[in-house]
């Protein structure tokens, strides 16, 4: 009968230690080669400032003019489309949608 308290090989160090002290030594070993390659390069150019093209597209129909028609709600809250029904019960939905029903 195996348990997991007998699979396990407890040392003196976890992985996770191993793993962050592995990483911190490959790091140190490569920093020094690192920081010769870029003393070599010379000077550092910035980057030219970079431009956005930022696409803002409104007019969706909103939820309450599709799938959320609230035909029973005050005028207030209901949208202007009536709505039709579908072929599942109790779902309706706006009548500029006839082929989604």
């Amino acid at each position: 009968m195996n348990t997991l308290s007998q699979q396990r090989c407890s040392g003196p160090v976890s992985r996770r230690d191993f793993l962050k002290l592995g990483t911190l030594g490959l790091g140190g070993i490569s920093l020094g080669e690192f920081l010769k390659v870029k003393a070599a390069a010379g000077p550092a150019f910035d980057d030219p400032d970079t431009s956005v093209i930022y696409v803002w597209l409104p007019g969706g129909p909103p939820h309450m003019e599709t799938f959320d028609m609230k035909p029973d709600a005050p005028a207030d809250y209901r949208g202007i489309f009536n709505p039709i029904s579908t072929n599942v019960d109790g779902l309706s939905i706006c009548e500029l949608m006839p082929r989604l029903a």
